[in-house]
């Protein structure tokens, strides 16, 4: 649950994905996340507590359209560990390149074809051969179609119908989609990379989603003056 308050109003939200971030997330609104005490007590988080491996998270906020960075949390305590994890922690993002191989489907098209919301793409399995190796992609739930379109395979976070569109396209021009976007640190030229398997920053994907947000007019982050 969300609690939140502004001014002499309170509120209670529900925590789900329906949420709109701009509405809950007004200037001048106090956020209380009071439903991660939940996550903070599971059973497997108290394990690596007790063996001194503290829960770690980090926060990037930014202004899109002034291209501002407004905050950044770079760890759970200050206390616990130096590190910020918003400018220095690598991790694989998984989904989140996926946008990156539809934008570039988009630009490039499809082995010579234009790509739209309405192509339909496979979506069953399927053996990428590169270089003396092969890489076998799946989807998380286990469950396969013949054909989806590329709206739903982007809507749906779907991972096989991405990995054939980015098959089409071509690494080379999503690694070019994805630098131009923002993203700084080395990208291997493999097939995984279309299901996010590199390793990168978060503010760069900050960076990288704000080129979106503004339509694909990208710009350096800098600190909000």
């Amino acid at each position: 649950v969300i609690n939140y308050s502004a001014g002499e109003k309170s509120e209670r939200l529900p925590f789900d994905a329906t949420l709109i971030p701009y509405q809950i997330f007004a200037p001048g609104r106090v956020v209380d996340w009071s439903g991660l005490a939940s996550i903070i007590r599971a059973p497997a988080i108290l394990k690596k507590e007790a063996r001194g491996i503290h829960l770690q998270s980090a926060i990037v906020a930014i202004d899109v359209p002034n291209c501002t960075v407004l905050a950044i949390q770079g760890g759970a305590s200050y206390r616990q560990t130096q590190f910020n994890r918003v400018l220095h922690g690598k991790r694989q993002p998984g989904s989140l390149f996926k946008p990156f191989v539809f934008l570039s489907a988009f630009t490039h098209g499809a082995e010579g074809r234009p790509v739209t919301s309405l192509t339909r793409v496979e979506g069953t399995l399927f053996e990428w051969k590169y270089e003396g190796q092969s890489w076998k992609p799946r989807n998380y739930e286990k469950q396969y179609e013949d054909y989806v379109t590329v709206r739903r395979a982007l809507e749906n976070s779907i991972n096989v119908p991405t990995a054939r569109l980015a098959q089409k396209v071509g690494i080379p021009n999503i690694v070019d989609t994805i630098r131009k976007s923002g993203i700084r640190s080395p990208i291997p030229e493999i097939p995984s990379i279309s299901l996010g398997s590199t390793e990168v920053t978060p503010i760069e994907l900050a960076e990288a989603y704000t080129t979106i947000a503004r339509l694909g007019k990208g710009c350096d982050l800098r600190p909000f003056t």
